[in-house]
Parts: structure tokens; C-alpha cells; sequence
């Protein structure tokens, strides 16, 4: 597997159907990066990529909570926690369009303290890409939180935020704590990219200026496990605050709990004679589109 695996990290593959034309890459520890996605020849998206899994848990009798801080990337000279557990696959969607998905996974999944986790990208006939991070569970116990950092990388505009239908102007680096289902979301020019909330009960935003050693390569893991609050590992990107001179960067991180055989969750059921894992996922992740 490693050796089919291995052109995938060196060579940017070329997706180019239905009106699109994207390139997808096999990072060390960022997952696979999706790079250069244009829609009927114009420019919707740099890059996007999943940088990192954080996976919490309740405090023990110390006080102190413990989890997990899970890279995810090629098998090949990496340090990548979790490895892919096949190629990436294309599918055509029922309603048109087709999505691109990988699948990454611990060796001993689905027993307890393993780990899947997906990432698909959805590319619909009407121009909008859908991008979502997902987790297949099993993790450590039944109050798990997971945290999904996803870096997006929007063609090069001046950029702003949007609440409630409103955009306000973006001119220096900051974050924002966005609850469950609002209306929020990041503007590039005529692009948006807005929350598909999934299972998220929040989510914590961020947007910096696009920096070399901040995620346009690889990423070791950023931020830790554990924590509740903003400080995810984004916030180091855009503190103190530069002004948003060149290209920005958003940063999208949804806060999702557990729930055994529920959400974010596996087991293994006997099927037909066979232990076989029975999956119950959990996602959340964002819509990239042009205005008309």
C-alpha cells in the first residue's frame, strides 16, 4: 500500500471534469491538500487542507484532561500519527457532480484509543464546493471532544467577515468564536466560505496573513489536545495582529462532541457470520462559492 501510495506524495494529481479543474496532493502531516480549484476556468480556491485532529476528554480525578493531537498524511518519511487506509477515491454524487474523498486510519481501529478520520470534497454542478472534515470515531471514552483545524487559502482579494447576511471589511489579523448554526462565514472578493455546522456546536475562526512557515508547507501539529477555549493553534498565526497586507488565510475550527453509537463513533457487529465495523460519523466543515 505504502508503494501505491507514495507518487501521491511526491505528484500533484490533476482533477479536471464537469467544469472543474483542481490538482490534490499527499502532504507529510496536513492530510491531502486540495490546491488551484477553478470552476468553469475561474479561480475558487488556493488550497484547503486538514491540518490537524485535537481529541479531548473529561478530566480525571487530577483535574487535568488528556487526548490526543493527531497528524494525518502520507506513510512515507512523515511523521503523520494516522496514515491513509487506501488511495483517494472519486465518486459520482446522486444529485450531479462527483466527490473526491480519503480515508485515514489507525491500524487497530475500531477499538477504543483509534482513530478514522475522513476528508471529502464535493464538487456540485452549480459551481459550490463542499469540503468537510469527518471523524468515524472510536477515540478513548464517551465525552470526547473533537477538534478539526482546517486551513483554507482563498484566491487573492481583499477580504471580510460576514454575520447575518453583512460583510465587514477585514484590515488586520484576528479570531472570532462563532456559535452552532449562525450565519457566519469569510468573504474573498466574490467568493464565501461559509460553516456547513454537521455536528459542530461551535466553532472557532481565524484569518491571518499567509505565511511560509504557517501552513503553506506541511505543519507539525499546532495547538494541543485538550483545551476549551479559543486557543486551538491558530491563534498563534495572528497574535499580536499584522495588518492583512497580500494574501490571507482563514482558519476553521468546529467543535464537535461524541456520542456513543451516536456520533463519531464504530463498533464491530456480526454481519452475515462476520465482525464487520458499524459506523456512526460525525462531520463539519465549510462551502466555498461565487456570487452569481
Amino acid at each position: 500500500q505504502d508503494d501505491a501510495l507514495a507518487p501521491l506524495c511526491d505528484t500533484p494529481q490533476t482533477l479536471e471534469r464537469d467544469g472543474w479543474r483542481a490538482s490534490y496532493l499527499l502532504t507529510s502531516s496536513d492530510g491531502l491538500e486540495l490546491r488551484d480549484v477553478t470552476y468553469q476556468g475561474r479561480p475558487l480556491l488556493a488550497s484547503v487542507k486538514m491540518v490537524d485532529w485535537h481529541v479531548g476528554y473529561a478530566a480525571g480525578s487530577d483535574g487535568q484532561r488528556v487526548g490526543f493531537s493527531d497528524t494525518v498524511g502520507c506513510p512515507v518519511f512523515s511523521s503523520a500519527a494516522i496514515i491513509p487506509y487506501s488511495l483517494p477515491t472519486i465518486t459520482d454524487e446522486a444529485g450531479g457532480g462527483f466527490q473526491l474523498k480519503m480515508i485515514f486510519r489507525s491500524p487497530n481501529w475500531p477499538q477504543a484509543c483509534n482513530y478514522q478520520y475522513t476528508f471529502t470534497a464535493t464538487f456540485a454542478p452549480d459551481g459550490a464546493l463542499t469540503v468537510l472534515a469527518g471523524s468515524d470515531g472510536r477515540g478513548c471514552g464517551v465525552d470526547g471532544l473533537y477538534h478539526p483545524v482546517l486551513r483554507i487559502a482563498p484566491p487573492p482579494a481583499a477580504v471580510g467577515l460576514l454575520a447575518d447576511g453583512a460583510v465587514t471589511p477585514l484590515t488586520t489579523e484576528g479570531a472570532a468564536t462563532w456559535p452552532g448554526g449562525a450565519d457566519r462565514g469569510f468573504v474573498a472578493g466574490d467568493v464565501r466560505v461559509t460553516p456547513v455546522w454537521g455536528d459542530a456546536t461551535l466553532a472557532y475562526a481565524y484569518w491571518s496573513v499567509a505565511q511560509e512557515a504557517e501552513g503553506q508547507g506541511d505543519l507539525p501539529s499546532i495547538g494541543t489536545c485538550c483545551r476549551l477555549d479559543i486557543q486551538q493553534g491558530p491563534e498563534v498565526f495572528v497574535t499580536p495582529p499584522e495588518p492583512l497586507t497580500g494574501d490571507s488565510v482563514f482558519w476553521y475550527v468546529p467543535q464537535i462532541p461524541n456520542a456513543e453509537r451516536e456520533r463519531c463513533w464504530a463498533d464491530m457487529e456480526l454481519k452475515d457470520g462476520v465482525l464487520v465495523p458499524h459506523i456512526w460519523p460525525c462531520d463539519s466543515g465549510l462551502v466555498i462559492t461565487r456570487a452569481p
